[in-house]
């Protein structure tokens, strides 16, 4: 089965590519052949014609990753992702395939904004310009490899507390978030389910005080060589983000010896 993933240099596009290369890695660890054959397309791909047909020749599923949210203008970032969706469906129409495309779709695309339009518009070119196509509708995601400072409220909190600064958190601001992980499994399972339209992850509620004082709790712990109570698999995945962003300047870890 041949999987094109995209944007496998952004967060979620990433923690797919994992997923699938640790599935295959485990089947053939058990004797058996790799059950995926993964393709990546990063943004310069699809600036060439010849590695983005390349890349598509033979593709049974796509998951679609790359886009744009932030760029010197909202021009840029309005024309950005439908251009990204075109360009796909171009690529496959010139490697003669018809794939399953999962789209990494925004609760933004609701909204009447620069960045909610560009995503809502890339949305349609892909689902007109195939047979099966899956809507994944995703809130604020987190996990290991966020980068801070870029839309990522989680990744830039665990950044300022791990270089002590101190956070005064926006007393009324909510997030609804979701783990790459979660996300990508997600995307993954539609195209091995054959699930079309819309699917939309359930997201974990959270002020951003109190996102803020699970991570500093996290981080208070950890410096005592303390691990917190992460049977929550949602506390799971975000002390992992945490103790993901301490490496390696957090390492290695002073023990003392009693």
């Amino acid at each position: 089965m041949r999987i094109v993933i995209t944007g496998t240099r952004g967060l979620i596009g990433w923690h797919a590519a994992a997923r699938l290369h640790a599935a295959n890695c485990a089947a053939r660890f058990g004797g058996q052949d790799a059950p995926y054959d993964l393709a990546q397309l990063d943004h310069a791909g699809f600036d060439d014609d010849t590695a983005l047909t390349a890349a598509l020749t033979g593709a049974d599923l796509v998951l679609h990753f790359a886009g744009v949210n932030r760029a010197d203008s909202d021009d840029i970032v309005e024309a950005a992702n439908p251009a990204i969706a075109q360009r796909l469906i171009w690529g496959c129409q010139q490697a003669g395939v018809t794939p399953h495309i999962v789209y990494a779709n925004s609760t933004h695309a609701v909204t009447d904004t620069p960045y909610g339009r560009s995503k809502r518009i890339a949305g349609e070119v892909l689902d007109a310009g195939t047979d099966r196509y899956s809507n994944l509708i995703l809130p604020h995601i987190f996990g290991e490899g966020a980068r801070p400072y870029y839309n990522n409220v989680t990744a830039t909190f665990i950044d300022k507390i791990l270089k002590g600064e101190v956070i005064t958190p926006n007393a009324d601001g909510r997030v609804q978030l979701l783990y790459a992980g979660v996300a990508a499994q997600a995307a993954i399972d539609a195209v091995l389910h054959g699930q079309t339209g819309d699917i939309t992850p359930e997201p974990r509620p959270m002020t951003v005080p109190d996102l803020l004082a699970k991570l500093q709790g996290f981080h208070d712990l950890y410096q005592a060589n303390i691990y917190p109570d992460v049977r929550d698999a949602f506390d799971l995945a975000l002390f992992n983000s945490y103790r993901a962003a301490s490496y390696p300047d957090s390492w290695p870890r002073p023990l003392k010896l009693n």
